[in-house]
């Protein structure tokens, strides 16, 4: 499956030599819908440090203070590393346990950002996760699913290798973002299985992929447990976002 895997978005690398070749195959080609679009000119990763042991920088005011309003609403608190952002939405993320971040990785790509597990890197994982923000283009989240999924099981399919695509049951995290969910495999290539989620929050939809290299790497606690970090961000974060971390408007 291409880059973000399989699904005409985040697209997976099935079917190429390498991981690496393949995502970049895959922004070329317009395997991802941004890019064959030309709308995804606009993505951006945005740092963000939490305010746990393992941050060096103090999270902004509006960020703690939506933390304590999930306290009293007695939901989880918000936590994330990155966020993806667009001119009207944005969406924090957090990798799930196991996982750590590879901005590296994420900025030569062009994605939001890239989880690799712990003690590997990009090639070496056996499965990777990333989100991606895209302008949508359909009339519901499951019509614009099942364009963005069979977008990307064509490109990726070739007469030796056919790319299925399988619809999964929809999810709905604890902070109430719903996400239509597809199955991606392939019988070889260096990516053979993903799990792609697409939330649908109109003008954009936000694309979240595990992309691994055989069915037996491909978790989907984990693939959960990521999606139940997704959060979606007011303005007022938004905006002390770009502000404190001095990052430019995005295009779109």
């Amino acid at each position: 499956m291409k880059t973000s895997l399989t699904v005409s978005i985040g697209a997976s690398a099935m079917g190429k030599t390498s991981r690496d070749t393949a995502m970049r195959t895959a922004l070329v080609t317009g395997f991802l819908t941004s890019l064959w679009a030309g709308l995804w000119v606009g993505l951006w990763a945005i740092s963000l440090i939490s305010d746990t042991a393992h941050a060096a920088v103090k999270k902004p005011a509006s960020i703690s203070s939506q933390e304590n309003q999930d306290r009293a609403k007695g939901s989880s608190p918000l936590k994330l590393d990155y966020a993806c952002l667009g001119l009207e939405a944005g969406f924090a993320v957090k990798a799930p346990q196991g996982f750590r971040k590879s901005k590296a990785d994420a900025e030569r790509l062009g994605l939001c950002m890239v989880y690799v597990e712990n003690k590997t890197d990009f090639h070496s994982s056996q499965s990777i996760l990333y989100p991606r923000l895209i302008l949508a283009r359909g009339e519901s989240a499951a019509e614009e699913a099942d364009r963005l999924a069979s977008e990307a099981a064509r490109s990726m399919s070739t007469p030796q290798n056919k790319v299925n695509v399988r619809r999964r049951p929809s999810l709905r995290n604890a902070r109430g973002l719903e996400f239509e969910v597809r199955e991606f495999r392939a019988k070889s290539g260096s990516q053979q299985a993903e799990l792609v989620a697409y939330h649908y929050a109109k003008p954009y939809t936000l694309i979240y992929v595990m992309s691994s290299k055989s069915a037996d790497a491909l978790s989907e606690s984990t693939f959960r447990e990521a999606l139940q970090h997704v959060a979606k961000l007011n303005p007022k974060q938004m905006t002390v976002l770009r502000q404190k971390y001095a990052f430019a408007k995005p295009a779109f």
